[in-house]
C-alpha cells in the first residue's frame, strides 16, 4: 500500500527546508541554582583526612584565618573549592583519593581565599591544592590566593584581570603554576593579562617548581612534611 493511503491523504508532503534547522542540539549543562543549593547544603571544612595525610596540607592552615570558611565538603565527604563570578557561585573544585572533578551544572570561576586590605601579594594557582600547598611551603601572611582550576574558559581571564587591579600599590602578583607545558603557558597568558591592566606598580612573578612535570603539591609532599622545614619566605 503507498504511503500516503495508509495515512489517509493524498496531498503533497512538503518536507522543510533543512537550513532552517540546526544540524544538531547541543544542551545547556549550565544550572547555576542547582550549584548554589549543593553548595548551600556543604559544611566547612576545617580538616580532612585526604587533605592532611595525602597531601601533606596540615589541619592548622586549613582552619587559618586565611582559608576557614572557603573550602568545603559535600554529603560525600569530598573535599570542595567554590568558585565565583563576577554574579557570584558558579561552580566549584571537586578533590578527594584518587578523583578530580568540577560540579555538575557548574562553571568555573576563580576560587578565592580571604583577603585582607593589608594584602602585599596575589598567589595565583592552577587548583585550590597547589594554592593551599604554597601556602604552606611560602608562609606569608600578606598574601591573598586564587585557582583558575585549569586551563582557562572564555570568562575567566576577565575575573583574573580584575583581581591583579584590585591589589594594593606596589603588590606582588605570583603565578605559581605546575612546571609544564601548560603551566608555562598559563604563566603567559596571566602575564599578558597583567601587562594589559596598565599597573606598572605591580610586580610580576612567575615562580614554578624546579623539577618539569612538578606541581606544588608535589613540592610540598617530597620536602615539606610534618618533619621537614617550611621555607620562611620568598626570596
Amino acid at each position: 500500500m503507498h504511503a500516503l493511503a495508509w495515512i489517509g491523504s493524498s496531498r503533497a508532503i512538503m518536507r522543510p527546508q533543512p537550513d532552517l534547522f540546526a544540524a544538531a542540539l547541543e544542551p545547556i549543562t549550565r544550572d547555576r541554582a542547582r550549584v548554589l543549593l549543593e553548595l548551600a547544603r556543604m559544611k566547612p571544612l576545617l580538616s580532612h583526612a585526604y587533605l592532611e595525610e595525602g597531601r601533606g596540607i596540615p589541619a592548622p592552615l586549613l582552619s587559618s584565618p586565611r582559608f576557614a570558611g572557603k573550602i568545603k565538603s559535600d554529603y560525600r565527604h569530598n573535599v570542595i573549592f567554590p568558585h565565583a563570578d563576577q554574579d557570584g557561585p558558579c561552580g566549584y573544585e571537586i578533590k578527594n583519593k584518587g578523583f578530580t572533578g568540577f560540579a555538575p551544572g557548574g562553571e568555573k570561576g576563580l576560587w578565592f581565599s580571604a583577603a585582607s586590605k593589608e594584602d602585599t601579594a596575589l598567589v595565583i594557582a592552577e587548583s585550590g591544592i597547589d594554592a593551599l600547598s604554597y601556602a604552606r611551603v611560602f608562609p606569608d601572611e600578606n598574601a591573598r590566593y586564587a585557582s583558575i582550576g585549569g586551563a582557562m574558559n572564555p570568562g575567566q581571564p576577565d575575573l583574573v584581570s580584575s583581581a591583579i587591579r584590585k591589589m594594593h600599590q606596589g603588590a606582588k602578583v605570583i603565578l605559581a603554576m605546575d612546571n609544564d607545558e601548560a603551566g608555562r603557558d598559563l604563566v603567559g597568558q596571566i602575564e599578558a593579562l597583567a601587562q594589559a591592566t596598565g599597573r606598572t606598580d605591580l610586580t610580576i612573578r612567575r615562580h614554578l617548581p624546579e623539577g618539569e612535570g612538578e606541581d606544588w603539591n608535589d613540592v610540598l609532599r617530597a620536602g615539606c612534611g610534618a618533619e621537614a622545614p617550611v621555607p620562611a619566605a620568598l626570596p
